[in-house]
């Protein structure tokens, strides 16, 4: 086993999530090749933000564009598409789903946290992968930008254990996130 995959698996066990993504960020700018491993690992730790700032890199390289057809980068073709349906969806018939995209998109934090708050039974243990993702990014925005209703934070913890379609990544990440969150603000 290679050096920085050790330091990997090290970060990742000891829930170290910023520095496994500084890592995987700086071993996708060395090689191309590991573009999708990165973008995964955005996607289960709900930086939808940045996946998209690397849309925008890899189609203005010409040798990184043709990652985008091939089977190996599967998980980018899904992300482009998941992103351009809920744009639509948002404009057309925009869901409680489709809004914490939004609202995560444009970093509008007061109707981000208002869509949380009117979040009764949407948010459940049958909740999808793909919108545990979109609920990820929208924790990450608020609890960044210290927004986060102190007051849903057991409720999110309680769904993160109960939740049918997360992997387990992005379980730890989300609890970490939370838990984080809730002693910088000494709710625990």
């Amino acid at each position: 086993m290679s050096i920085e995959k050790k330091q990997l698996d090290y970060s990742l066990n000891n829930w170290n999530f910023e520095e496994a993504k500084k890592l995987l960020q700086h071993w996708s700018e060395k090689d191309a090749n590991q573009l999708p491993i990165y973008c995964r690992f955005l996607a289960d730790t709900g930086h939808l933000d940045e996946i998209n700032s690397l849309f925008q890199t890899i189609i203005l390289n010409p040798y990184q564009r043709q990652l985008m057809i091939s089977k190996e980068f599967v998980v980018f073709k899904n992300l482009r598409v998941f992103h351009s349906n809920l744009c639509d969806k948002y404009i057309t018939k925009a869901d409680f789903f489709s809004k914490l995209y939004h609202y995560s998109m444009i970093n509008d934090l007061e109707s981000l946290s208002e869509t949380m708050k009117n979040r009764s039974g949407l948010i459940n243990r049958n909740t999808s992968a793909e919108d545990n993702m979109i609920l990820n990014f929208a924790i990450n925005r608020l609890a960044d930008e210290s927004y986060l209703d102190a007051s849903i934070i057991k409720e999110l913890i309680d769904h993160i254990a109960n939740a049918k379609s997360m992997n387990s990544q992005r379980r730890k990440y989300m609890l970490a996130k939370l838990v984080n969150y809730a002693i910088s603000v000494r709710e625990i």
